[in-house]
């Protein structure tokens, strides 16, 4: 929406008219003895002059159509002067009990555990639940907005329920066993200081799963390594992954690299495997060996590593780099060169099989295709497990891990000692109650036991599908191309807008999983889900996404650009929810896992989206006036069941014009509005 429609659009506010059409504003105002109607000509000088400032073709809002557009209006007083004025509508008469009822709930939570204080924190739950039953006992909505609201008041009241039952159930299994609550993750854990235990600690407490090893058929295994352990979790058919809790990193590389390698040996001693063990032992070794190669480099000093690691994009960069400095112990050299040896060599093998399956790809239901295919995909399996592939993704891992110190202040705003891995518990939370579960791999606070340790973290399901980059390198290699069906299209351009509320700062192609289908030798993106969400939720404001790259860490894609929503097409349920969404409930669901200071900052993102949604929603509803033709930014799929492939249609016809203008500016375009890669295509 350009400036010349928000300067009319003020004045215009300005007019209050009574006609027969603003029978729903005025049945509220009249009790309000200073309502007064102004003379016809007053108004008609000011629907002249608004007319005369409005874009040509814009029709004047008429009151009615500003209070369900903004719920807010002005008007005219005897003497002439302008009152500000909202309509009590249904929603806040019935809502406001809830919101009310939540503020008594926090300042309960907030206080020093006291099981004293059970029956006052009962009650507070109670209201509010009643408050709910209110609600939704009279609201009868028709707008998707209303709807959509009236559904998460649903949700938020069977939640209130389930968390007053759990909360009573543990004070009850608390005094049977003669104990009270310490300051923990872990509730029975005892700690000295009762002090610092308050009620929102017993109710995060009551919002973590608990798994022991060997009880009611759970079996936990060990299952990863690296900075924090990984564990297998088997429970009634399913597979999930914990890992511990890892708060922001201590920012020294050279101790990362040390606990990396101790990681490793200790796997090895558990491991059956010679063959796997001397593997580990041997990269350990490497590990090591990087060490003292940078200590000797960089003499030990965290800024010159700084400097050097801002330099490099990857782990590749990072071996040529390292290598190629005169001062590096030759021993170290060698470790590093037979590295890239063995790989070279390795991808010489694989290159000359891929020569060979295109030779005989034009009869691919003969022996020999399947045995070279058979024999390519067993080579291109030890290329990704050889050391040289271990080392660049640790590296990675490594580079990523220290910088997440170092860039709390300027790319995700964490901040210092926050724990990363909750972050993935608010993403899903957050994810559930925007109906976009589908999106994300659930994620929930957990405690595990194992062995007699009791180790707090997070769980998360098994993401389904496979990395997005490996899908493409796969297919490529046999030669099929890879498409995004109009699902897909939807799923990336959903988890754009969310994660621009998330403050998720590093979404790339290793970084979500896609389900595919392949249709006449087309490989096609079916399904969406995003992974490794533990960079978001810090500090970032929504003008910080203008900067799009910071260290290496990809910055959030903005959805507006100069007052118009620059993101081609955005789920039209979506939208609603994110409109209907209501922030004091949305801090109650968060408040055991983010700070307030983050809970504050997640709440001013939120409402610059709904700013951006409102304002297209508007612009859309003008064009609608008018009766001008126009493909809406917003996809209803729940109506057209192949709307998203109709957008998807639209959307290529846009850019097959662009490329023929400027291919530059086409993959430019696609890099500053959506989550595409640009070497893919739609359709």
């Amino acid at each position: 929406m350009d400036t010349k429609l928000y300067k009319w659009k003020e004045e215009n506010q300005q007019i209050n008219i009574h006609e027969e059409d603003n029978n729903i504003i005025m049945q509220d105002q009249l009790s309000q003895d200073n309502q007064i109607v102004a003379s016809d000509s007053a108004i008609e000088k000011k629907r002249a002059r608004v007319r005369k400032n409005m874009p040509e073709g814009i029709s004047v809002f008429s009151e009615k159509q500003n209070l369900i557009r903004t719920g807010k209006y002005r008007f005219l007083d005897s003497s002439g002067k302008i009152h500000n004025a909202s309509r009590t509508t249904p929603s806040s008469k019935y809502m406001k009990p809830i919101l009310d009822a939540l503020k008594e709930i926090d300042i309960n939570l907030s206080r020093r555990f006291d099981p004293m204080m059970e029956n006052e924190v009962h009650d507070s739950f109670l209201t509010a639940i009643r408050a709910c039953e209110e609600y939704l006992d009279n609201r009868n909505p028709w707008t998707s907005e209303g709807k959509a609201r009236k559904q998460m008041v649903q949700d938020f009241y069977a939640q209130l329920r389930e968390e007053s039952m759990k909360l009573e159930n543990r004070i009850s299994e608390l005094k049977e066993r003669g104990e009270l609550p310490e300051i923990s993750n872990n509730i029975d854990e005892a700690m000295e200081d009762k002090e610092g235990l308050t009620w929102y600690d017993l109710l995060k407490d009551v919002r973590t799963a608990k798994y022991i090893n060997g009880e009611k058929g759970v079996k936990i295994s060990k299952g990863g390594a690296g900075t924090s352990d990984v564990y297998i979790i088997e429970s009634n058919g399913k597979k999930k992954f914990f890992k511990e809790n890892e708060k922001t990193s201590h920012g020294n590389f050279f101790i990362m690299l040390d606990e990396s390698a101790d990681h490793l040996e200790s796997d090895a001693e558990e491991i059956e495997n010679k063959e796997s063990v001397a593997k580990a032992k041997k990269r350990a070794k490497l590990l090591r060996s990087i060490k003292e190669g940078m200590g000797t480099v960089f003499a030990n000093n965290l800024e010159y590593v700084v400097r050097f690691m801002k330099d490099i994009e990857n782990g590749e960069e990072f071996i040529e780099s390292l290598k190629g400095e005169v001062v590096l112990p030759e021993t170290v050299r060698q470790d590093l060169q037979g590295l890239v040896d063995e790989y070279e060599a390795l991808n010489e093998e694989l290159d000359s099989l891929r020569d060979q399956v295109v030779k005989y790809s034009g009869n691919r239901d003969s022996e020999e295709y399947k045995s070279i295919m058979a024999r390519a995909e067993q080579k291109l399996k030890e290329v990704e497990e050889s050391d040289y592939s271990f080392i660049v993704r640790e590296i990675n891992r490594l580079r990523k891990a220290f910088f997440s110190d170092r860039i709390s202040s300027n790319s995700a705003k964490i901040e210092e000692g926050e724990e990363l891995s909750k972050r993935n518990v608010a993403t899903s939370r957050l994810a559930r109650i925007l109906g976009i579960s589908n999106l994300l791999a659930k994620s929930e606070l957990a405690t595990v036991t194992v062995d007699g340790k009791t180790m707090t973290g997070t769980i998360m399901e098994q993401a389904k599908g496979v990395e997005a980059f490996k899908v493409i390198r796969s297919n490529r290699f046999k030669n099929k191309k890879v498409r995004y069906s109009g699902n897909a299209f939807k799923d990336l351009t959903s988890l754009q807008v969310f994660d621009l509320i998330c403050g998720q700062v590093d979404r790339h192609f290793a970084n979500y999983m896609v389900t595919t289908e392949e249709k006449d030798g087309v490989v096609y993106f079916k399904n969406i889900q995003g992974i490794d969400n533990d960079m978001s939720f810090g500090l970032l404001k929504y003008k910080d996404v203008h900067e799009k790259e910071m260290y290496g860490y990809n910055r959030i894609r903005n959805i507006e650009c100069n007052g118009k929503m620059s993101l081609p097409f955005m789920d039209k349920d979506l939208a609603t929810k994110i409109m209907a969404i209501n922030v004091d409930v949305l801090d109650y669901q968060m408040s055991d896992i983010l700070s307030k200071s983050e809970r504050k900052a997640l709440t001013a993102r939120i409402k610059s989206v709904k700013k951006v949604i409102e304002k297209q929603f508007a612009y859309e509803a003008k064009l609608r006036r008018k009766r001008v033709k126009f493909n809406s930014r917003f996809v209803d799929s729940k109506a057209d069941s192949k709307a998203w492939d109709k957008a998807m249609e639209i959307y290529k016809q846009k850019m097959v014009m662009l490329n023929e203008k400027d291919p530059k500016y086409a993959g430019d375009y696609i890099d500053g509005t959506t989550y595409l890669n640009k070497d893919l295509v739609v359709g």
